[in-house]
């Protein structure tokens, strides 16, 4: 993790940053890995799948495996949401949970709604693409359905931290979050995004900026 302050950040050093996630494993292993956790892998084991369940990452893939689907009037059946997803964009999916549940950290009601949820409809059953707010902030995906924007700003009671698993969002061009009161650094991973463009991340008043000169 790299320590927030009010000087630019250094993009030779971090375009030089190499991301690590769980057990170390690459972008195609932790595809791997949660493809095993949903049931689409190759029936090996999965580290997601024994995190706690306190864990970010374990209540976004408790979403995706048992919340996040979609009911059918007529028949009365459901579907999973990420049923008919490759497996690439159900990963996003379970990403853009993940960047939720981290953000908002701990609820002091466990049952109240979030303003993510229910002015940017993040965890709705809509593709991730479309969780955004009336004034255009959240999620903006590009014609191949993957993420390229991740926008939040003027929301309350964000007490949590980004989530190292944002570096996952590999089509990702500009990330820009503000107001996290319990973020002190962040994610070193970042540095692997490598068409990222531009970064603002803000605690309270205090910004850290960077763009990409292409």
């Amino acid at each position: 993790m790299l320590p927030f302050g009010d000087d630019r950040l250094d993009r030779r050093a971090l375009k030089s940053l190499r991301f690590k996630w769980l057990a170390n494993y690459s972008y195609a292993e932790y595809l791997q890995d949660f493809a095993n956790a949903i049931d689409r892998g190759n029936g090996g084991s999965s580290e997601l799948a024994a995190l706690p369940s306190e864990d970010p990452r374990a209540k976004a893939l408790n979403w995706i495996k048992n919340e996040d689907k979609v009911e059918d009037q007529d028949s009365g059946s459901s579907t999973f949401v990420t049923e008919d997803l490759p497996i690439a964009l159900a990963l996003e999916r379970f990403v853009a949970a993940t960047v939720y549940y981290s953000v908002v950290g701990e609820k002091s009601d466990p049952d109240a709604s979030h303003e993510l949820e229910t002015s940017f409809g993040f965890l709705g059953t809509d593709s991730i693409c479309n969780w955004r707010s009336q004034f255009f902030l959240g999620i903006w995906c590009n014609q191949e359905k993957k993420v390229e924007e991740v926008t939040i700003h003027n929301v309350a009671d964000l007490a949590g931290t980004i989530p190292s698993e944002i570096a996952l969002l590999q089509d990702l061009e500009k990330l820009h979050i503000s107001g996290l009161t319990g973020m002190s650094t962040m994610p070193s991973q970042l540095g692997s995004l490598e068409k990222l463009k531009t970064l603002l991340l803000r605690k309270y008043s205090r910004p850290h900026y960077f763009s990409r000169m292409s």
